[in-house]
């Protein structure tokens, strides 16, 4: 009995070991645009890789999975335009120094910084 745990913690640890660790920065995202008022911009992820809150509904419209609010619309400015499909990277959050609308829309609570590709 003894052998066997040896040989399974080693297994474990070769295992663990071996995993390559991919950075969330080198990983590239797809999604669409659902809107993008007053600086309030929400896009929805598709495809392979999916970050994003479930069942968001903003009031009176459907439910929507794999959303988020963008967290640097200052940097983006016009860019994202509702329907628009975009690819996109993650990014450090960064400080917004823009005007900033005070329009109370409502998103998700999720919110990254997103790096557009092209």
């Amino acid at each position: 009995m003894k052998k066997f745990m040896v040989c399974l913690c080693a297994l474990v640890t070769l295992l663990s070991l071996s995993c390559k660790k991919t950075n969330n920065a080198d990983i590239s995202y797809k999604g669409v645009v659902l809107f993008n008022i007053c600086s309030h911009a929400v896009v929805q992820t598709f495809g392979s890789n999916l970050i994003g809150e479930n069942h968001w509904a903003e009031t009176g419209t459907a439910i929507y999975d794999h959303v988020f609010r963008v967290q640097n619309t200052c940097q983006l400015g016009d860019s994202l335009i509702a329907g628009d499909t975009i690819t996109f990277k993650l990014r450090a959050n960064i400080v917004q120094d823009c005007n900033y609308c005070m329009l109370l829309v409502e998103t998700p609570n999720t919110n990254y910084a997103i790096q557009l590709v092209h």
